[in-house]
């Protein structure tokens, strides 16, 4: 994909991909290509419906698969499993780590940059910064976890707001970031 030439060996092992991906991580849901249910992603071990993250990781990846294939069916799969994630926002818009999830986690920084250049609503980073921010550092409300600080955020969050155009608050989580 980076430079190498498509043969008939690697179009095989590229097809083969897909065909695990379909077999063993995307289901059939009223007619259309979904996710099946798995673990949350964001480490809190609940069994969840629609999980964010899994669901990015995978359309990312469905869409380098049906690129380099130029297949139109891919690209349909890829588009399905997104649909998805509309059950995840709240009605502000921001985006959750999973259908109905009890917090919002922390998870809307990875979110917004596993999809550019398409993005997600902003709003989801900024709510995201505003409850982190703890008087320690930055921490989320996950379930399976409590008073730890995630130094790492704040680099994320200056890449989120960097490629907003937002660069004094870009340049704040930097002067933050060896907190």
């Amino acid at each position: 994909y980076a430079g190498r030439k498509k043969d008939v060996d690697i179009e095989g092992i590229l097809r083969d991909t897909y065909l695990f991906l379909k077999t063993y991580l995307l289901c059939k849901k009223e007619g259309k290509y979904s996710l099946i249910n798995v673990k949350s992603g964001d480490e809190s071990g609940v069994d969840v419906e629609t999980d964010t993250f899994t669901i990015l990781a995978l359309a990312q990846a469905l869409y380098a698969l049906a690129d380099m294939l130029q297949d139109a069916d891919i690209f349909e799969a890829r588009r399905q499993v997104l649909e998805d994630i509309s059950q995840n926002y709240t009605e502000e818009g921001v985006l959750l780590p999973f259908k109905n999830a009890p917090y919002l986690g922390g998870g809307q920084l990875d979110f917004y940059m596993f999809m550019f250049p398409e993005g997600i609503p902003f709003v989801s980073v900024d709510k995201a910064m505003e409850i982190s921010e703890k008087g320690y550092g930055c921490d989320f409300g996950y379930i399976s976890e409590v008073y730890r600080h995630w130094p790492w955020i704040r680099g994320r969050a200056a890449i989120c707001y960097t490629h907003e155009g937002r660069h004094e608050q870009a340049m704040g989580q930097i002067e933050k970031l060896m907190q």
